[in-house]
């Protein structure tokens, strides 16, 4: 399983490529989860995207990392 955390407006990396990403995993019916937060550049600084983002990894870390 895959997890990704982006923003809409990363510089570095352009959304369109999660984007792309995204399209591949679900057209090879490949496990993932997806969050792109808005309004954020590269790295989150919105305390709340941060803190959503942090629950998040920790959520997909239990759930499958755990034996």
């Amino acid at each position: 399983p895959l997890l990704i955390i982006h923003s809409d407006r990363d510089p570095d990396v352009a959304p369109g490529m999660t984007y792309n990403l995204v399209d591949e995993l679900e057209r090879q019916h490949k496990a993932h989860e997806v969050m792109i937060y808005p309004g954020e550049g590269h790295g989150l600084a919105d305390p709340a995207h941060q803190l959503d983002s942090y629950r998040r990894i920790l959520s997909f870390l239990d759930r499958h990392l755990k034996p």
